[in-house]
């Protein structure tokens, strides 16, 4: 599969947008058939707290990780986002996953 419009809603930064896919009921779980990357991996990646809280809210799955296997989480820390570092981990992301 390739990205799906609430990956690049994620991928531009696009709160309103991602939020109302979401309230149409857009899968906040696919992934991108190249990078494996959700919604939510994108939103860390962008660094948009905003989106990130949404999807969160939402139901998005916190652990999923992409083709390399990084999980939200671990990529929140590798880009240096620690107030979406704190979100995941409030939100219940499994700190022991690699």
């Amino acid at each position: 599969m390739g990205n799906t419009a609430l990956v690049m809603a994620a991928y531009d930064g696009s709160t309103a947008i991602a939020k109302a896919l979401i309230k149409a009921g857009a899968n906040l779980d696919l992934h991108q058939s190249f990078s494996g990357a959700t919604a939510l991996t994108m939103a860390i990646w962008k660094g948009d707290p905003a989106t990130v809280k949404a999807l969160i809210k939402a139901g998005a799955k916190l652990n999923l990780p992409n083709i390399v296997g990084r999980t939200p989480l671990i990529g929140a820390v590798i880009e240096g986002r620690t107030a979406i570092v704190k979100t995941l981990i409030k939100a219940g992301a499994n700190l022991d996953l690699q």
